[in-house]
C-alpha cells in the first residue's frame, strides 16, 4: 500500500503487496510534524511491518521514490533531470501495459497515429503539453503514447467498465482532527510499481502540493496542497464511452487528471477547491473526495460530466464524523461481489473518532 501521512505539511511513504492495490493514502491535517526529510534521506523508516504481517504476503513494502519539480522553471526543463534515472522503468511499464490488455495496446497503437502535439492542445493545458514534449523526446517515447497514458481515465470511464478501483474515506478524530485515506486498486502493478513517485511540486522556493503519481503522467488522481486541503478522485462508470470521446476532441475538454492539478496550483483553501471541482467541464463522470485542514471539512462530490450530482460533508452534530466512497453512487447498493462500502463501514465503527490517526487509517 502505498501511503502519505500529511500534517501542514508530514508525508509518510510505501507501497506493499497485499491485495491488489498500487496506491494508497493517508492524510492527517493536523498535529504531526514533517518527516519527509528523513524517510527520503534514508535516515528514517515508517513503521509499518511487512504484509505478511498483515495477512498477506511476505514480501516487504517498498518506498517509491520522491522527486522534487520546480514550477518556476520552463516547462520543458522540469524533467530533464527526472526522466532519465526512470527511463527503462518507463518503456517497462509502457510494454506491460500493452500486453495486459489487446485493448490497451490498440489504443496506445492508435494514440500514436492519432495523437499529434497539434490534437493534444486542444485537451491538455500548455504547461503539460510542453512538460510531455519533454519527457517524450528525453525518454525516445511516441509523444502519442504518453498523452493517451495522461488521458487514461477519459478514454476508459464508462458504464461498460467495470473498475472495482478505489476506495476513499475522509473522517474526523475525536479531538477534530481530518484524517483522508485512499487506496488504488489498479490490476496493473508490473506496470506501475517502478515508475510510482511522490512529487512535490514548488513555486518560488516553496513546497506548493504533493502528488501521487507515475513517471510519464503529468496529471494525477491524488494530491496534497500544503497547508489548504487534500483530494483523491475516485472511477465513476456512469454513461458511454462515445461522450467522453466527444468532450475530450470535440469539446476540447480538459483530462480530468489535468484538471486536478489545475485546481492543485490554483486553489488554496478546502472551500475554493470544493467549488472549483464541482463546477469543472469533466470528460467523464467522477467522485472526487476532498479534506480540508479544520473540523467539519471533508466532502465526497459527487460529479456529472457537467453538474455536481451531489456533495455529502462530514457533519459531526448529525453524527457523520466519516465520509466514505468506493466506486458507487451513495445512494444505490455497490455490485455484487463488489461490496467494499460495508466493510469498510464496519472496520471504522470498530475504529470509533476515538481510534482516528493516520496510522489506525492505513489498517481500514
Amino acid at each position: 500500500l502505498l501511503g502519505a501521512v500529511c500534517a501542514h505539511c508530514f508525508t509518510e511513504i510505501g507501497v506493499g503487496n497485499n491485495l491488489n492495490a498500487e496506491s494508497g493514502l493517508a492524510l492527517q491535517t493536523h498535529g504531526m510534524e514533517d518527516r519527509v526529510g528523513r524517510y527520503s534521506q534514508g535516515r528514517e523508516t515508517p513503521a509499518r511491518g511487512n504484509n505478511k504481517e498483515r495477512g498477506g504476503a511476505s514480501t516487504p513494502d517498498h518506498f517509491p521514490p520522491i522527486i522534487s519539480i520546480d514550477l518556476d522553471r520552463p516547462p520543458m526543463q522540469r524533467w530533464v533531470s527526472i526522466v532519465p534515472r526512470f527511463n527503462a522503468s518507463l518503456h517497462a511499464a509502457i510494454a506491460a501495459f500493452k500486453a495486459d490488455r489487446v485493448a490497451y495496446a490498440l489504443l496506445l497503437s492508435a494514440a500514436d497515429a492519432l495523437l499529434t502535439v497539434r490534437r493534444a492542445s486542444d485537451f491538455l493545458p500548455p504547461d503539460e503539453l510542453s512538460e510531455l514534449s519533454s519527457i517524450a523526446a528525453i525518454a525516445a517515447i511516441p509523444i502519442g503514447t504518453l498523452v493517451a497514458l495522461n488521458g487514461f481515465y477519459d478514454l476508459t470511464a464508462s458504464r461498460k467498465t467495470s473498475s472495482r478501483a478505489c476506495t476513499s474515506i475522509v473522517a474526523q478524530s475525536a479531538d477534530g482532527a481530518v484524517v483522508h485515506g485512499r487506496n488504488l486498486d489498479y490490476g496493473l502493478r508490473a506496470a506501475m510499481l517502478n515508475v510510482t513517485v511522490v512529487a512535490e511540486w514548488r513555486r518560488n522556493g516553496r513546497l506548493l502540493f504533493t502528488s501521487v503519481g507515475f513517471v510519464g503522467t503529468v496529471g494525477f488522481n491524488t494530491v496534497l496542497r500544503h497547508g489548504g486541503w487534500s483530494l483523491s478522485h475516485d472511477e465513476r462508470d456512469q454513461g458511454p464511452l462515445v461522450a467522453n470521446f466527444i468532450d475530450l476532441f470535440l469539446r476540447h475538454r480538459v483530462a480530468t487528471f489535468s484538471m486536478i492539478r489545475h485546481v492543485a496550483e490554483k486553489a488554496g483553501t478546502y472551500t475554493e477547491a470544493v467549488a472549483a471541482v464541482a463546477a469543472a467541464r469533466l470528460d467523464a463522470p467522477s467522485y472526487f473526495v476532498i479534506a480540508g485542514t479544520q473540523p467539519g471539512e471533508g466532502a465526497i462530490i459527487t460529479r456529472s460530466r457537467d453538474a455536481d450530482a451531489g456533495v455529502y460533508a462530514l457533519d459531526v452534530p448529525l453524527g457523520r464524523w466519516y465520509v466514505l466512497e468506493t466506486n458507487y453512487d451513495l445512494w444505490v447498493p455497490p455490485a455484487h461481489g463488489d461490496d467494499r462500502r460495508h466493510p469498510a463501514a464496519r472496520a471504522l465503527a470498530d475504529l470509533g473518532p476515538g481510534g482516528v490517526t493516520s496510522d489506525s487509517f492505513l489498517a481500514v
